[in-house]
């Protein structure tokens, strides 16, 4: 089956599932409207796939079938997003993953039918029960056990503190928070071709003209220059998507410079970058991005392993100032189990 038949075949296949669900009486425009909703739910799952592949720390992890026989199972089991197997102290640990979504950092409560499905499906099973929480604004994925859900009169809550307290992206992913210093810079040295440039006829000051680029150049806040190609040149052209940069312009008889440098000290999750790695400049524009394209490409503009590399580098070039990884305040019992007194 070619390529575009298999994608035919799965675009079908959903389409059947929806119509099979609305009775085939649904009206065209329920049906589309159903679609459009699913659409709408499934690419976080996808882009959290996309972040075990990227982060490297995931050794398997496919989604659960979400129909279930008999339906009266319903009534007690609730089956979550995903089963993962993440490697850890040499052990393989196998987990289910719920992915939850939302606009900003008020996550809605469980109520506690849904808390009380999801718990026995686990206990089923006998095996830890996660929450991947994917933040749109400020783009945060935080994971933690669902034990830090707490009840408080008919629901389960947890808010952002305390989710974000006992991430266990550090643990299981090596995520890190990145401390990148001000100062940091990339220059653009542009040769002016003769006899291209219009000035303004009052100030004297260039307004345009036709060039050649013939050099990028990147230096970290203490002057140490960095390759282009180099890992910590491709990192930092990434992490400059980012963040805030101001720029600046020079010339001389034969050269335009464009500065571009960090104003400020910023702090970033390692897993920010996932998809300026997936989709490079296209994540600043308004294309259409397929999570489901880069799964299975299983590519990415940098790998995370080369990522961590070029991150230590930085702190000794000067442009990084800190790498910090984040331990959960409570470690869940099954990496207490795992890890025993080895320190997170």
């Amino acid at each position: 089956m070619s390529t575009n038949n298999a994608d035919t075949f799965e675009q079908a296949t959903l389409l059947y599932k929806v119509i099979s669900k609305l009775g085939w009486l649904g009206k065209p425009a329920d049906i589309a409207e159903k679609v459009k909703q699913l659409q709408r739910g499934l690419p976080k799952e996808d882009e959290f796939v996309a972040l075990c592949l990227w982060m490297g720390k995931c050794s398997l992890i496919h989604k659960l079938e979400q129909e279930q026989f008999p339906g009266l199972s319903k009534e007690k089991y609730q089956v979550p997003d995903f089963l993962g197997v993440f490697s850890l102290c040499n052990e393989d640990i196998p987990v289910l993953i719920e992915v939850k979504k939302t606009a900003d950092i008020k996550i809605k409560p469980f109520t506690s039918v849904y808390h009380s499905r999801l718990m026995n499906y686990a206990s089923l099973l006998k095996l830890p029960l996660l929450i991947a929480w994917h933040i749109e604004r400020p783009n945060l994925w935080c994971l933690f056990d669902i034990g830090q859900v707490r009840r408080r009169r008919s629901a389960f809550h947890i808010d952002f503190q305390a989710a974000m307290n006992n991430n266990l992206l550090g643990v299981l992913f090596d995520d890190v928070i990145i401390k990148l210093k001000p100062g940091n810079r990339v220059l653009f040295r542009i040769r002016k071709e003769q006899g291209s440039e219009v000035r303004d006829s009052h100030t004297g000051r260039l307004q345009r003209f036709s060039g050649t680029l013939e050099e990028i150049v990147w230096f970290s806040s203490r002057d140490q220059r960095i390759a282009a190609n180099s890992v910590l040149g491709n990192l930092l052209e990434s992490i400059f998507y980012l963040v805030d940069t101001d720029g600046k312009e020079s010339e001389d008889e034969q050269y335009m410079t464009l500065t571009f440098y960090t104003t400020r000290e910023e702090n970033l999750f390692a897993h920010q970058l996932l998809g300026v790695m997936a989709f490079g400049l296209a994540i600043l524009k308004d294309d259409k991005l397929n999570w489901l394209e880069v799964i299975k490409n299983n590519k990415f503009r940098m790998d995370y392993l080369s990522v961590r590399s070029a991150l230590s580098q930085g702190v000794k070039d000067g442009a990084i100032a800190a790498i910090i990884k984040q331990n959960p305040a409570v470690r869940p019992p099954f990496l207490q189990t795992v890890m025993g007194k080895t320190s997170v």
